[in-house]
């Protein structure tokens, strides 16, 4: 190639009208999003997928403003400031599965509520951000979602679980 950055697709014209807050590759489609409602002349609320040639709507996209992305398998987590992801209730979470998306049933919540972060590790997903609670369980900043059993888990116990502050990045290994 030619070792220098360009507009994809060839031209400005394929430019979400907003910001783009995270970036994930799966499956040979690339995911972006952010706070835009298009991209290019694709209808896509905060999510949309380039395969390479043309820019596609994901399902209906994402109410807010999404704030970081992982994949594991054929899957893409969302995490961010939304409540439903396409027809499903998402609260700051959401999973597409390549058709259609889903939303742990139990919301992270708390007070100033924001999430930043996700990693996923086979079943568990882990979010970070600053919240307190996630479904019924004290969660202080980070949290872990199994996605086979439906539960969420904090990571730590008692008062001391979680961190103190705001959690922004998360790495698993």
């Amino acid at each position: 190639g030619t070792k220098q950055w360009g507009p994809i697709g060839g031209n400005d014209n394929n430019s979400p009208d907003g910001n783009i807050t995270a970036v994930a590759h799966l499956g040979g489609t690339l995911y972006v999003a952010g706070d835009f409602q298009n991209v290019g002349t694709t209808a896509a609320t905060g999510i949309a997928r380039w395969n390479g040639s043309a820019w596609s709507n994901v399902a209906g996209g994402l109410d807010g403003t999404p704030t970081a992305l992982a994949t594991e398998g054929a899957n893409l987590y969302a995490v961010g400031q939304f409540v439903t992801a396409g027809a499903s209730d998402a609260r700051y979470l959401a999973q597409w599965n390549g058709t259609a998306w889903a939303g742990p049933g139990a919301s992270l919540n708390g007070g100033a509520g924001t999430v930043q972060a996700v990693a996923v590790d086979g079943d568990d997903v882990y979010i970070g951000g600053r919240f307190l609670t996630a479904g019924d369980v004290s969660a202080r900043n980070i949290v872990r979602w199994n996605k086979s059993t439906a539960t969420w888990t904090s990571l730590g116990t008692g008062a001391n679980n979680g961190t103190d502050r705001q959690v922004t990045a998360i790495a698993v290994g």
